[in-house]
C-alpha cells in the first residue's frame, strides 16, 4: 500500500509500542499475511508495535500520486465493490470476485477503536491474499489516531479510504486539509451537497488536500431510508468534470441491473463504478452471463463462503435477508427463521428449503397456465365475437 509518513507521529495513549521495525506479535496463532496459501485467513493481531516514522523521498510522494490512477488503468479495473458496515465482509468480498467485482472495500472501520482496542482490530480485519486488490475504510476524528490506524495495515491492504459521508467532516475538522496534502494520499468517499457549485468546490477542497481518488455517491446526505430516491449522475459528472483530470472519479449509486455499469461510466466520465444495494441483492450483478440466477442459488453458494470464511451470524443473516428477499416475502415462515438462527447450516437448510417450495409452485404454476390454455382453446368462439 501506497502511503506517505513525513513528520513525527503521537501515539499517547494507544495500545501500541514503538520499536525499530514494523512488528505484529501476539499469544494466539496468527498467520502471515504473506502465507503462501491465497485463502489463507489472516486476523490483525491484538498487540501491534508502530515502526519508527517512515522517511520520504520526492520518487516515494510522486509514486503515491500516480498510485490510483495507474492501478485502475494498468488492471482495467471499472466494477467494485463498496465499503458497507457488516456486509463487506471476508465471504462477501470474495463471493462478488468471483463474479466480476475487481476491486473491493472493507467495511469502515472505526480508527480509535482499530488503533486502541486489540479485540476489536483482530475482529474488524479478516483477509487472504486472493482478496487484493484491497482498500480498507477508516472513519477518524483525529488526524493522528487515522494516521496510526494507516500505519497499522500498510502491509496487509493496497490502499486507505477516509469516510466523508458526513459533508461537515472537513469543515470541522479543518487539520484534515492541511495534513493531507503533507502526509499521506488517501482516497476519499463523498455524497453531493444540494449545491451543484458546492459539491464541486468540495471535491475540488479535498483534492487540493491531498486525496488521490474520490468516490462520489449521486445522493445527498438526507437522502436514506424512505426518502432514498435515485442518485443523480449528474451531479457525479459535474465533479469528473472538476477534478478528473487531476485524480480518478469513482461513481457510486443506481448500479442495479446488468449493464448498469456501463450506462454510468458513459454517463458520468468516471473511470469505474462502485456498487453497495445493488451488489447485496444480486451479488452477480457485475457478471452479465450469471445475472439472471434463481436467488436461493446465489444465497446458497454465498453461504458456502460463509462457512469457509466465518463470516458473523449478523452479516449472513443481512445477506440472505437481502438475496432472497422477494423469495421471502412469500414465505413468511423461512422469513421468520432466517431472523432466528445463528448457525451457518441452519441458515443452508432454510435456503434449501426456500428452493423447494419455491420450483414446486413454479411448477404448479405451469400446470395451471396449461390448464388455462387447453380451457380457453376448448371454447368455440362466434366470428361477431371481439376481443379486446
Amino acid at each position: 500500500m501506497y502511503l506517505l509518513m513525513n513528520g513525527d507521529t503521537t501515539t499517547e495513549g494507544y495500545e501500541v509500542e514503538r520499536c525499530g521495525e514494523s512488528e505484529a506479535i501476539d499469544e494466539e496463532s496468527t498467520v502471515s499475511p504473506d502465507a503462501e496459501d491465497p485463502l489463507q485467513i489472516f486476523r490483525m493481531p491484538k498487540k501491534m508495535k508502530l515502526a519508527d516514522n517512515v522517511k520520504n523521498s520526492d520518487e516515494i510522494i510522486s509514486k503515491n500520486q500516480r498510485f490510483w490512477r495507474e492501478t485502475l488503468q494498468n488492471q482495467k479495473i471499472t466494477k467494485v465493490l463498496a465499503p458497507m458496515v457488516d456486509q463487506s465482509e471476508l465471504a462477501f468480498r470474495l463471493f462478488t470476485r468471483k463474479y466480476g467485482a475487481q476491486l473491493t472495500f472493507t467495511p469502515m472501520i472505526h480508527a480509535h477503536l482499530f488503533v486502541n482496542d486489540g479485540t476489536y482490530r483482530r475482529n474488524a480485519l479478516a483477509l487472504v491474499k486472493a482478496d487484493r486488490p484491497l482498500v480498507v475504510q477508516f472513519c477518524a476524528n483525529k488526524v493522528d489516531t487515522f494516521l496510526a490506524a494507516c500505519r497499522l495495515v500498510e502491509d496487509v491492504c493496497d490502499g486507505v479510504d477516509l469516510n466523508l459521508g458526513c459533508p461537515q467532516m472537513v469543515a470541522k475538522r479543518g487539520r484534515y486539509g492541511s495534513w493531507l496534502q503533507d502526509e499521506i494520499p488517501v482516497s476519499c468517499k463523498i455524497r453531493v451537497r444540494d449545491d451543484r457549485q458546492e459539491t464541486i468546490s468540495y471535491a475540488t477542497r479535498l483534492v487540493d488536500a491531498g486525496a488521490t481518488m474520490l468516490t462520489v455517491h449521486g445522493r445527498t446526505r438526507d437522502m436514506k431510508g424512505a426518502e432514498t430516491g435515485l442518485a443523480d449522475w449528474t451531479r457525479i459528472r459535474d465533479v469528473v468534470e472538476a477534478v478528473g483530470s487531476r485524480v480518478p472519479v469513482m461513481a457510486n449509486g443506481n448500479i442495479q441491473f446488468p449493464g448498469d455499469v456501463e450506462r454510468c461510466m458513459e454517463a458520468t466520465g468516471a473511470v469505474a463504478v462502485m456498487s453497495a444495494e445493488g451488489l447485496l441483492y444480486n451479488p452477480l450483478i457485475f457478471d452479465d452471463a450469471n445475472a439472471h440466477v434463481e436467488t436461493w442459488k446465489i444465497a446458497a453458494e454465498y453461504l458456502e463462503y460463509a462457512r469457509d470464511f466465518h463470516a458473523g451470524t449478523s452479516a449472513i443473516r443481512a445477506h440472505v435477508f437481502r438475496i432472497c428477499h422477494h423469495s421471502l416475502l412469500e414465505y413468511e415462515d423461512l422469513r421468520m427463521r432466517v431472523s432466528l438462527e445463528h448457525r451457518v447450516e441452519d441458515f443452508e437448510n432454510i435456503v434449501e428449503e426456500l428452493g423447494k417450495r419455491a420450483r414446486a409452485d413454479a411448477e404448479a404454476g405451469k400446470e395451471r397456465e396449461v390448464e388455462a390454455r387447453k380451457l380457453f382453446e376448448s371454447i368455440r368462439l362466434f366470428k361477431a365475437y371481439c376481443i379486446i
